[in-house]
């Protein structure tokens, strides 16, 4: 099955903010950071209209060949930007992280970057749940800072 996805990406540095834009930050520090060896790279609310990427994968560059390019990642495992803020939007989508559910599918954008079964793709059931989830109003609601609750 192949799916094709026509739409509208408008990219700002600075400017006005409009209502249901998602906002994308990139930070020096994400809030609740652990302080363990596991770097949180990336945050965003579910439902909401923020991704926060850290700075310190900024000058990540995507490995060119391989399990890492597969897997949007540096030759050494490393997240990218090519990856983390497209992960985020999907949580902002109402996506979750496959590890929650037990589900298979190798590749998929929604695992963790850590998990060795990370990749780039959505799976069929995921663009639907988007699409049932923007038809129905319930996407681009959100809040765009990630200081203020819904």
């Amino acid at each position: 099955m192949n799916v094709t996805f026509e739409g509208q990406l408008t990219l700002r540095a600075g400017g006005e903010i409009k209502p249901g834009d998602h906002v994308i930050r990139i930070v020096d520090e994400i809030p609740g950071e652990k302080n363990d060896n596991k770097k949180t790279v990336g945050l965003a609310g579910v439902g909401q209209n923020w991704v926060l990427v850290h700075s310190s994968i900024v000058d990540n560059v995507l490995a060119s060949y391989g399990l890492p390019a597969s897997r949007g990642l540096t030759r050494d495992g490393s997240p990218t930007l090519e990856r983390t803020p497209v992960h985020e939007l999907g949580h902002t989508m109402n996506l979750s992280h496959l590890e929650n559910y037990g589900r298979e599918s190798p590749g998929n954008l929604m695992y963790m970057s850590g998990n060795n079964k990370a990749g780039l793709e959505l799976v069929y059931g995921q663009i639907e749940r988007i699409l049932k989830d923007y038809r129905s109003g319930l996407l681009n609601k959100g809040e765009q800072n990630h200081e203020s609750p819904r």
